[in-house]
């Protein structure tokens, strides 16, 4: 029974927690209602960096390539 009532609180204070954030959140819309430069500059940054398709190396072609005699 205490473990409904532990996850039933957590589940209230987290959404008491969320409607505050966003009442917050539009607070703050009203004076800054268009992104900031920061916020301009990492968005874009974000979708250069989407756009370049960029795909991590695996630890298995770094070893490999650390042996090619091109590399050394």
């Amino acid at each position: 029974m205490l473990k409904m009532l532990t996850f039933f609180g957590s589940i209230a204070v987290g959404t008491y927690e969320m409607i505050q954030m966003r009442k917050q959140w539009t607070y703050y819309d009203r004076f800054y209602p268009e992104p900031t430069e920061l916020q301009k500059t990492l968005f874009r940054d974000a979708m250069m960096f989407k756009e370049s398709a960029y795909s991590e190396s695996s630890v298995q072609d770094k070893l490999l390539s650390l042996e090619s005699p091109e590399v050394r």
